[in-house]
């Protein structure tokens, strides 16, 4: 096993900025997903956070001129309409997507995060380091979150926390933190690079989502839906060079 204390001290751990800054994102992308959802609906909020896979794959291609072989490059043209058809008939009772400032504020917000991760990953992390940046990320963004609160505490005389609000934070806290640590690790691997491994998160969570809501919630897969799947499948197998 790997000693904490000898990877702060055998390190360069100049990751710290970034640790901040992701940090900061993470709490406040959190929240503004809730006020999303509150004003557009899970649907916007849907569209934002998965259709901005786009700025880290640019980023990725750019900065790092990361090379696509031409099926690899038709699985990411893939992901977009999979993206999209998944959300396609719960935009809400009007049927239609709205799209306004606080989405493109999300999807933007979303879309740096992980450029933002797939960057540190790149340039300041090792595998005995990995394990250390998301904990202190999820560390940094607790800091801010509980400055917020206590600032609302303040200020407004909200309460702090309850203790259902307490259980429902660790309950989704410990899932996100493996999501982070398993994506940084999965950058890692040889052959991963950005282009492909943040379409295949995103492909993933959507076919995920979709059994959950078959097998779970009992819930009925409409014909856009089916399309998504599919395509999403494909896009998979195509970007993973199978």
């Amino acid at each position: 096993m790997v000693d904490s204390g000898s990877v702060l001290k055998n390190s360069r751990l100049d990751f710290w900025p970034y640790v901040i800054l992701i940090g900061f994102l993470f709490i406040t992308l959190f929240g503004l997903m809730a006020k999303v959802t509150q004003e557009y609906g899970v649907a916007v909020v849907s569209v934002a956070v998965k259709m901005s896979l786009a700025i880290p794959v640019v980023f990725s291609l750019v900065y790092f001129q990361e090379r696509l072989s031409i099926l690899n490059g038709v699985g990411i043209l893939l992901a977009f309409p999979a993206l999209l058809l998944s959300v396609v008939n719960t935009s809400g009772s009007n049927g239609r997507v709205q799209i306004g400032f606080m989405p493109i504020v999300l999807f933007i917000g979303s879309g740096i995060l992980d450029a933002l991760l797939k960057y540190v990953q790149q340039v300041h992390l090792t595998e005995e380091t990995s394990a250390l940046f998301s904990a202190l990320c999820f560390g940094s963004a607790f800091v801010f979150g509980a400055a917020t609160l206590i600032g609302r505490r303040i200020l407004k005389g909200d309460t702090l926390m309850d203790m259902r609000s307490f259980i429902g934070g660790i309950a989704l806290g410990i899932p996100n933190y493996g999501s982070i640590y398993f994506l940084v690790r999965a950058l890692q691997l040889p052959g991963m690079d950005g282009s492909r491994a943040f379409p295949i998160n995103n492909m993933g969570i959507v076919i995920l989502s979709a059994l959950v809501s078959v097998l779970i919630f009992k819930e009925k897969i409409t014909t856009a839906k089916r399309l998504s799947i599919f395509l999403a499948v494909t896009a998979i197998v195509l970007m993973s060079g199978v």
